[in-house]
């Protein structure tokens, strides 16, 4: 499925898609040296169409420096 050039292992993507989605979905992970992630999103269908989104946001302090870190991220599918 994946070729020959997968023997070692492959990594398989799957987009979500909007008429799939389970409405509104959101979580948060929190962990040691100030981790903290957020993320939502959302899905539906309308007609022929479908659309899926999401965003998250991330940071940690990191456990020395010039080890911390941010970031936000958004996805759209339609």
């Amino acid at each position: 499925r994946y070729g020959s050039n997968a023997l070692g292992g492959a990594i398989n993507l799957v987009t979500p898609l909007g008429r799939e989605a389970d409405g509104v979905r959101a979580r948060l992970d929190a962990g040691s040296f100030g981790y903290l992630k957020g993320q939502a999103s959302f899905g539906g269908q309308s007609g022929r169409f479908d659309y899926f989104a999401t965003a998250s946001g991330q940071r940690i302090d990191g456990y020395r420096e010039h080890s911390e870190g941010t970031a936000l991220r958004a996805n759209l599918n339609v």
